[in-house]
Protein backbone atom coordinates (compact mmCIF):
# COMPACT_ATOMS: atom_id res chain seq x y z
CA UNK A 1 0.00 0.00 0.00
CA UNK A 2 1.37 3.51 -0.66
CA UNK A 3 3.17 5.36 2.29
CA UNK A 4 1.97 8.70 3.62
CA UNK A 5 -0.36 9.24 1.13
CA UNK A 6 -4.52 10.50 2.60
CA UNK A 7 -6.55 7.81 3.68
CA UNK A 8 -8.89 9.65 1.23
CA UNK A 9 -6.55 9.11 -1.87
CA UNK A 10 -5.50 5.97 -1.22
CA UNK A 11 -9.47 5.22 -1.17
CA UNK A 12 -10.37 6.90 -4.33
CA UNK A 13 -7.44 4.96 -5.89
CA UNK A 14 -8.53 1.95 -4.97
CA UNK A 15 -12.09 2.68 -6.55
CA UNK A 16 -10.18 3.78 -10.11
CA UNK A 17 -8.56 0.98 -9.90
CA UNK A 18 -11.95 -1.42 -10.01
CA UNK A 19 -12.10 0.48 -13.69
CA UNK A 20 -11.60 -2.03 -16.66
CA UNK A 21 -8.16 -1.93 -17.67
CA UNK A 22 -6.89 0.44 -14.87
CA UNK A 23 -4.28 -0.82 -12.47
CA UNK A 24 -2.54 0.78 -9.71
CA UNK A 25 1.29 0.85 -9.87
CA UNK A 26 3.19 1.24 -6.94
CA UNK A 27 6.87 1.59 -7.58
CA UNK A 28 9.17 -0.03 -4.98
CA UNK A 29 11.58 3.28 -4.64
CA UNK A 30 9.44 5.54 -4.01
CA UNK A 31 8.03 6.80 -0.65
CA UNK A 32 4.29 6.70 -1.21
CA UNK A 33 4.22 7.78 -4.91
CA UNK A 34 1.85 5.97 -6.96
CA UNK A 35 0.01 5.83 -10.58
CA UNK A 36 -3.01 4.62 -11.82
CA UNK A 37 -1.69 3.24 -15.49
CA UNK A 38 -4.07 2.64 -18.28
CA UNK A 39 -2.84 -0.99 -18.74
CA UNK A 40 -4.02 -0.68 -23.16
CA UNK A 41 -1.16 2.15 -23.22
CA UNK A 42 1.24 2.12 -19.99
CA UNK A 43 -0.11 5.80 -19.56
CA UNK A 44 -0.90 7.89 -16.51
CA UNK A 45 -3.60 10.17 -16.43
CA UNK A 46 -2.23 10.89 -12.92
CA UNK A 47 0.53 10.67 -10.50
CA UNK A 48 0.18 10.37 -7.56
CA UNK A 49 2.96 11.45 -4.42
CA UNK A 50 4.21 12.68 -1.41
CA UNK A 51 5.85 15.81 -1.56
CA UNK A 52 7.63 17.32 1.50
CA UNK A 53 4.89 14.56 3.65
CA UNK A 54 2.11 16.61 1.65
CA UNK A 55 0.08 14.09 -1.21
CA UNK A 56 0.03 16.13 -4.58
CA UNK A 57 -1.16 15.09 -7.82
CA UNK A 58 0.41 15.39 -10.72
CA UNK A 59 -1.68 15.62 -13.94
CA UNK A 60 -0.43 15.02 -17.55
CA UNK A 61 -1.95 17.02 -20.31
CA UNK A 62 -0.97 14.67 -23.39
CA UNK A 63 -2.39 12.15 -21.95
CA UNK A 64 -5.89 13.50 -21.44
CA UNK A 65 -5.41 14.80 -25.12
CA UNK A 66 -4.80 11.21 -26.36
CA UNK A 67 -7.28 9.07 -23.93
CA UNK A 68 -9.52 11.57 -22.16
CA UNK A 69 -9.95 14.47 -24.11
CA UNK A 70 -14.02 15.24 -23.69
CA UNK A 71 -12.75 15.27 -19.43
CA UNK A 72 -10.09 18.04 -19.59
CA UNK A 73 -12.42 21.11 -19.92
CA UNK A 74 -14.38 19.43 -16.64
CA UNK A 75 -10.76 18.79 -14.76
CA UNK A 76 -9.63 21.80 -15.49
CA UNK A 77 -12.86 23.98 -14.26
CA UNK A 78 -11.84 21.71 -10.64
CA UNK A 79 -8.56 23.31 -10.72
CA UNK A 80 -8.98 26.48 -12.06
CA UNK A 81 -6.87 28.86 -12.24
CA UNK A 82 -4.56 26.12 -13.07
CA UNK A 83 -4.09 24.34 -16.27
CA UNK A 84 -3.87 20.49 -17.40
CA UNK A 85 -0.06 20.45 -18.48
CA UNK A 86 3.32 17.82 -18.28
CA UNK A 87 3.33 16.83 -14.82
CA UNK A 88 0.93 20.18 -13.25
CA UNK A 89 1.14 19.58 -9.66
CA UNK A 90 -2.41 19.48 -7.76
CA UNK A 91 -1.69 20.24 -4.13
CA UNK A 92 -3.10 18.59 -1.30
CA UNK A 93 -5.14 21.79 -0.02
CA UNK A 94 -6.38 21.95 -3.79
CA UNK A 95 -7.90 18.36 -3.95
CA UNK A 96 -11.09 18.69 -3.94
CA UNK A 97 -13.82 16.30 -3.92
CA UNK A 98 -15.20 17.88 -7.17
CA UNK A 99 -11.58 17.25 -8.68
CA UNK A 100 -11.34 14.19 -7.48
CA UNK A 101 -14.96 12.74 -9.18
CA UNK A 102 -13.61 14.59 -12.29
CA UNK A 103 -10.78 12.59 -12.54
CA UNK A 104 -12.39 9.54 -12.24
CA UNK A 105 -14.47 10.60 -14.58
CA UNK A 106 -11.72 10.77 -17.12
CA UNK A 107 -10.38 7.40 -16.24
CA UNK A 108 -13.79 5.97 -16.96
CA UNK A 109 -13.32 8.03 -20.70
CA UNK A 110 -10.46 6.35 -21.54
CA UNK A 111 -11.28 3.08 -20.47
CA UNK A 112 -13.64 3.39 -23.29
CA UNK A 113 -11.49 4.88 -25.78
Amino acid sequence: MPGKCSERLISWAGEVEELPNVHLVTPEYTGGEFSLRLMSEKRFLANIWNKGDQPSIAVHRSAFERHAPNSIDQVERTIAPKKLGHGNEIKEQDITDNFLDALKAAYEEATRS
